[in-house]
């Protein structure tokens, strides 16, 4: 009670202080202990902001659904002090979401209801997290969108939520303030049955985008999107040239009212210095973004970067290197931007924020004068002040207070300067001076003796490193070999991943086996086989390095075939490497051996090999990755050679059959994907040597060729694979295949099947899968294929309730494949199996000497004890196998002298006791 006597001050100044120390909950927490007057005033700020995590989290300030809904239930008053509700939706990870299927999200829909004063909400997730916005609950989705829709609703938030609906903000009339950021996509689709007045943003800040960025600008420009005729403040964090392009459309919409902008162009808009023979060029697609209607702008904030870069390469002689020392610097692009304000602009406050990042050299190259006549031009009288913010080289530094031993400690200059006193003055130096002169000058002494002594040491590394390793002592032809048996232990490259393989284009064999020492490098750079391997992830912003590097590779490859594997990295306008494909590619065209591309149509329409010379091509594989569907497949052609005897594999996708370029006559494996039916029998026609053929995504329609009135005869294909076709009947009735030996078919019917296996008497194995038919169907098509071996389908229920099966009649069939019919043990809850109670086989054999393998008939009573009528007997005579078998091993183990004459069973016997059928048929 004391306490409280001691407060005299009014309520109001009370609330005026504790409102300072707004989102310091640990003071407000001591103050709410103190006294219960300040407890229910600190209330009100506590709870103001509040942070729901879908997990348990450690962190002081943060709940769960559960712990905040009692809270709110004990306590219903705090539900109005709740103003910003901040949700955190942790992903459970790749093992979580497998094993839950759940994001553990349903208990927010709980919360959201009991706030009925919510002014702010933000979704988003932990750092470096993110979350599909399908994958949330529905009714926490449900929830969520209702809650926007508040009246007191004017802040929101969406943090690292793909798939958002953009069109959920159309109808929050309240919203003043949105901030979209960190996302990859988002759902332009979904709409939303609301009636409210569209909103009038005050506020707008989109930033760090990869791809959604456009799609969010076509929403904002649209009609019964958010009005952005009223914006106050615009913050742009995009991440290429396109997004900046597009800028001026969405600041001519809020020209009139815009006063605070912030600027982050990414690393689109550069100047690129070359350090070495100090040429300048600028991006190629740079736009000069212009701020002259900005009339009323009164701050500007840009985030750039200046680094400097370095690429090393190594000629073909092994001796010569190229090396490039570049810096990229957007001073140039700012300054631009700059000059283009207004006459007598408004604009009161600027501020620069540069990152750097490179060594201290290249950064010392920076030129600021376009910068510093831009900002004191006469455009920004008005100024009042102007913010440059450049972070510390060492972060680590910084942050920890560190100050490097060697630079002063009150300012922080280095203390490697120059003697005060002038070096030519006739009046002779303070003793300080000269001391310090003596001392640089035996600096300088002992330098220069540790430069030689490391350059001693160097020399000797190299000859100790000759001398002791093992590889030294071999003869170069050996080492040149073990190298090649290395590169090529691993056949395929591993794709290009951002998290498992993010620099596809690094260095790997041979460049490894260079970077060694100069005896590997001698001869990794004579061996041509280590070079006719050529692995390239087409990336734009190297497409000079690996022209160069190409160049470099191909010519120490010799004249030896050559195997390509060309990718990207997902762009699609990759018009600079046309250089590329157009010279370099085609000049080598005589030597591809093997091609594999995952390219847009119109680089692989680049791709044309020598028409007039014989192609060594063996494998192509060609993947069309414009995007474009069946139906909208590019009309032109590429060429790889009338004349290729070698070419015994295609592997093409994406393309109408006829812009193939290349002679069918000697294929012999062939996989097509997005065909039509007709393409298809073409096909068959012209490929008279093929002798695999995968066919994927057979769909109806034309590719100009028409369907023969004649059925189609392959003589030569031995196995066929079919996969997804739209319609099987005109493919399987117009063609024969009497070698098929092999045949993979989904999703088609008997009558279909049938129509093709009639033709095919040498079928041996067949594959079904997704196919609908009864048992009499499929008995049906066992009765057509009798020589099949093997048989794979998915269909578990065939014969599902057989209770007996009786076998009379020749046999060709082994009676050690019979235990495998019945499974043994008792049936478990999990085993699906056919209620066997009787099986009886009959066949002829001489009585005489027909016994079973005692390892054999000890199997088959054991199934006999579980309840089953078995019985194996003489067609003939009746005579029952099993019993005459028990009979036998019987008088053995009793009267041994009725084994054979000799001591042995007879050979018959022997064939009887040895099962002469070791096949293995089901």
């Amino acid at each position: 009670m004391a306490q409280e006597s001691n407060i005299v001050l009014p309520v109001e100044i009370l609330d005026y202080i504790l409102s300072f120390l707004q989102g310091d909950n640990a003071s407000l927490n001591a103050c709410a202990n103190a006294n219960p007057l300040l407890f229910a005033i600190a209330q009100k700020y506590i709870y103001r902001y509040v942070t729901v995590h879908n997990e348990k989290n450690s962190e002081r300030d943060r709940y769960t659904p559960a712990h905040l809904c009692k809270i709110l239930q004990e306590s219903p008053h705090i539900a109005a002090y709740v103003q910003h509700l901040r949700i955190i939706i942790s992903p459970p990870g790749i093992m979580g979401w497998f094993l839950t299927r759940s994001l553990n999200d349903q208990d927010i829909a709980t919360v959201l209801p009991l706030l009925p004063a919510l002014s702010k909400i933000t979704l988003t997730t932990p750092r470096n997290g993110m979350v599909n916005w399908t994958r949330l609950n529905d009714i926490v989705q449900s929830t969520f969108l209702h809650t926007l829709h508040l009246p007191s609703m004017a802040d929101i938030t969406i943090n690292s939520i793909d798939s958002f609906p953009l069109a959920a903000f159309d109808s929050c009339s309240s919203l003043k303030r949105l901030a979209i950021e960190d996302i990859a996509t988002v759902d332009l689709q979904s709409t939303f049955e609301y009636t409210s007045t569209k909103p009038k943003l005050e506020h707008l800040s989109i930033r760090r985008f990869s791809l959604a960025f456009s799609q969010i600008l076509d929403w904002l420009l649209r009609n019964d999107s958010p009005d952005i005729t009223q914006l106050r403040s615009v913050d742009f964090q995009t991440m290429n040239s396109e997004d900046v392009n597009r800028l001026p459309v969405l600041l001519q919409q809020c020209s009139n009212t815009l006063t605070d902008l912030v600027i982050d162009p990414g690393n689109a808009y550069h100047t690129m210095h070359n350090l070495i023979d100090g040429t300048i060029t600028s991006s190629p697609d740079i736009c000069h973004l212009s701020l002259s209607n900005l009339h009323r702008l009164d701050s500007l904030t840009i985030h750039a970067r200046i680094w400097s870069s370095q690429e090393f390469w190594m000629s073909s002689t092994g001796e010569e290197t190229i090396e490039t020392r570049s810096l990229l610097s957007p001073l140039q692009w700012i300054a631009d931007i700059i000059q283009t304000l207004p006459d007598n602009s408004h604009l009161r406050h600027l501020a620069l924020r540069i990152h750097f990042k490179g060594d201290q050299s290249a950064l010392g190259r920076v030129d600021w004068d376009t910068l510093e006549q831009a900002v004191a031009s006469d455009r920004l009288k008005g100024m009042k002040s102007i913010e440059l913010w450049v972070p510390h080289h060492d972060i680590r530094e910084r942050k920890s207070g560190v100050i490097s031993m060697n630079d002063c400690v009150l300012c922080g200059s280095p203390d490697d300067v120059e003697p005060q006193c002038p070096p030519d003055s006739a009046i002779p130096p303070c003793e300080p001076c000269r001391k310090m002169n003596d001392l640089s000058s035996r600096i300088d002494e002992t330098k220069a003796l540790l430069t030689l002594l490391l350059n001693e040491r160097h020399v000797l590394k190299t000859e100790m490193n000759q001398f002791h390793d093992p590889v030294n002592k071999l003869p170069p032809e050996l080492v040149s070999r073990i190298c090649t048996l290395c590169m090529f232990a691993e056949e395929e490259p591993r794709p290009y991943n951002p998290f498992l393989n993010a620099f596809p284009y690094a260095i790997r064999p041979p460049l490894l086996f260079g970077a060694v020492c100069k005896r590997w490098r001698d001869i990794a750079w004579s061996t041509p086989r280590l070079w006719t391997r050529l692995n390239l992830y087409l990336d734009l912003k190297i497409v000079d390095w690996q022209t160069l590097m190409t160049e470099e590779w191909l010519a120490r490859s010799g004249s030896l075939p050559l195997s390509i594997r060309l990718r990207s990295r997902g762009e699609r306008n990759l018009s600079s490497f046309a250089g590329l494909f157009r010279s370099l590619m085609y000049r080598q065209s005589a030597r591809w051996k093997n091609l594999k591309v995952d390219l847009p149509y119109s680089l692989v329409a680049l791709l044309r090999g020598d028409l007039h010379g014989v192609s060594a091509l063996q494998t192509i594989l060609i993947n069309d990755t414009s995007g474009f569907g069946t139906t909208e497949r590019s009309e032109g052609s590429f060429q790889f050679g009338q004349t290729a005897p070698s070419l015994i594999s295609v592997d093409v996708k994406g393309f109408y059959f006829r812009s193939i370029g290349i002679d069918w006559r000697h294929v012999t494996t062939v996989r097509l994907g997005e065909v039509f039916e007709d393409e298809c029998l073409q096909l068959f026609q012209l490929a008279s040597s093929m002798v695999d053929c995968g066919l994927s995504l057979v769909v109806e329609g034309s590719g100009e060729f028409g369907i023969p009135v004649a059925t189609v005869v392959s003589h030569s294909v031995q196995r066929l694979d079919v996969c997804v076709c739209v319609d099987h009947s005109t493919l399987f009735r117009k063609t024969s295949f009497p070698s098929l030996q092999s045949f993979i078919i989904e999703d088609a019917s008997i009558d279909d099947i049938l129509s093709l296996t009639q033709s095919s008497n040498a079928l041996t194995h067949l594959h079904m899968s997704k196919i609908d038919a009864t048992e009499d169907e499929f008995i049906q098509l066992f009765y057509a294929t009798p020589h099949l071996e093997i048989l794979r389908g998915e269909r578990r229920d065939f014969l599902a309730h057989l209770g007996g099966l009786s076998l009379f009649g020749r046999r060709d069939y082994s009676l050690k494949n019979l235990p495998r019919i019945f499974a043994p043990g008792p049936p478990s809850q999990k085993q699906r199996r056919r209620p066997w109670e009787m099986m009886e086989i009959g066949f002829y054999w001489p009585e005489d000497v027909g016994f079973m393998d005692q390892d054999l008939l000890k199997e088959l009573l054991e199934i006999i004890d579980r309840g089953i009528d078995l019985k194996i007997t003489n067609e003939e005579t009746g005579v029952d196998l099993i019993e005459r078998s028990q009979m036998h091993h019987g008088v053995l183990d009793t009267e041994d002298d009725e084994e054979g004459e000799n001591g042995e069973d007879s050979d018959e016997d022997h064939d009887m006791k040895d099962d002469p059928s070791d096949d293995e048929n089901p």
